[in-house]
């Protein structure tokens, strides 16, 4: 039996395997978010430029529709929605923050104390906030 070294019984190393392409590197994957090339004013359009454009428009739309249906994208409403809860929540937390902590405070004269007060209780306003799920009750 033949010693086979390199090869994988499929005839051998092709010549020019794994080298560089001699007409220039491989032309680069479509990118749907590029936009296409800037034409200059009264520039004439060609039906080569006019067609590449489509392409790309229709390109960027399948783009947008793939990411939509693969959870990637959620629609505009919901997104105020969502950022509209947060800020209520945060809203209402801030806004109860003196009602809680005035009496607590009311007597006290160590400032690094009262600032520790404040502090802890921001962040655990600040911690709630992250915790809580403001998706829950969005409709359309």
């Amino acid at each position: 039996m033949k010693d086979n070294q390199g090869c994988n019984g499929h005839g051998g190393r092709r010549p020019g395997a794994g080298r560089p392409r001699k007409d220039g590197p491989k032309p680069a994957a479509f990118d749907p978010a590029s936009p296409p090339p800037e034409r200059a004013p009264g520039e004439v359009v060609t039906f080569a430029s006019a067609r590449a454009e489509r392409e790309y428009w229709l390109a960027r739309e399948a783009a947008l529709r793939f990411e939509q249906k693969a959870g990637v994208l959620i629609p505009l409403w919901a997104a105020e929605q969502v950022y509209g809860n947060a800020v209520v929540l945060a809203r209402v937390a801030f806004e109860d923050l003196p009602l809680r902590l005035a009496p607590r405070l009311a007597g006290m004269t160590d400032l690094t104390q009262i600032r520790r007060i404040l502090a802890d209780e921001i962040h655990a306003i600040l911690l709630r906030l992250t915790e809580t799920d403001v998706t829950k009750e969005v409709r359309p």
